[in-house]
């Protein structure tokens, strides 16, 4: 499927920009700072700003990566990011892939996969107050409700040097602070060590509601690139990012 693929496709393929946020931590926000920058996010984005193109890839790959025992089907890996692409790069309109790229929290864990898939990615990663991320509200790879979170949750509790079995013990923030930590650990390791500072960008959600133009405007310098909207600025409510999105459960109990 990967051969003969036309040359606008090749021209493009190698170089998205992928976009690194935790679950549940307001990453939504960092789509809107792309999009002002004309990076096209996919044809497909949900509410959240993740690209629903690359979501199956992507899920398929936290699996097979963390979970099957057999090498064939981890070495299939690579060639399904890079095919999931292929297919969004097909159905987008040809302008919009001179700058394009995707958003899905997992790509957290799937660094060394992506880069080796995408050679000349380059990446912007968001930072936010990791307790205020925790107390907001889970996110899926926190919870046990679905096959990812099956996935990350005792991967999260074994790099921490605890017995699976305390998942069900422990609170809902507490499971977030878990796989929190051992996220953002993957990915700070990756991007620092790996990649140099034209391939590798850093933000603060804090800045993004304080300085939304000023962030736009590092960014579009950062990607040699101009301005084409302002949603980020229209979409900043300090309000709602100061409260927790949902309380705990367990908490009302």
């Amino acid at each position: 499927d990967l051969k003969g693929l036309p040359l606008e496709i090749l021209a493009c393929l190698d170089n998205p920009i992928i976009l690194l946020g935790k679950g549940g931590g307001g990453s939504r926000m960092l789509s809107f700072l792309v999009e002002d920058c004309g990076v096209c996010l996919g044809n497909t984005v949900n509410v959240s700003g993740d690209c629903m193109d690359m979501v199956i890839a992507v899920y398929q790959g936290v699996i097979e990566k963390y979970k099957c025992k057999a090498a064939w089907q981890k070495e299939l890996l690579v060639s399904q990011l890079r095919l999931a692409a292929v297919r969004m790069l097909k159905s987008m309109d040809s302008a919009k892939r001179a700058l394009w790229g995707f958003k899905l929290p997992e790509n957290l864990l799937l660094l060394p996969e992506l880069n080796q898939a995408f050679p000349c990615a380059r990446y912007i990663q968001m930072f936010r107050n990791p307790v205020k991320t925790c107390l907001r509200r889970t996110h899926m790879t926190a919870r046990l409700d679905n096959q990812i979170g099956r996935v990350t949750l005792p991967l999260a509790y074994r790099e921490a040097g605890l017995p699976v079995s305390q998942i069900l013990a422990d609170s809902s923030a507490l499971r977030m602070a878990y796989t929190t930590l051992h996220q953002l650990k993957c990915a700070l390791s990756f991007c620092r060590n790996q990649l140099d500072s034209s391939r590798y960008y850093e933000v603060y959600f804090e800045d993004l509601l304080t300085k939304p133009d000023e962030s736009v405007r590092n960014v579009c310098n950062w990607l040699s690139v101009k301005q084409v909207s302002h949603t980020l600025a229209s979409e900043v409510d300090l309000k709602r990012s100061s409260r927790p999105g949902i309380m705990y459960q367990e908490d009302i109990e």
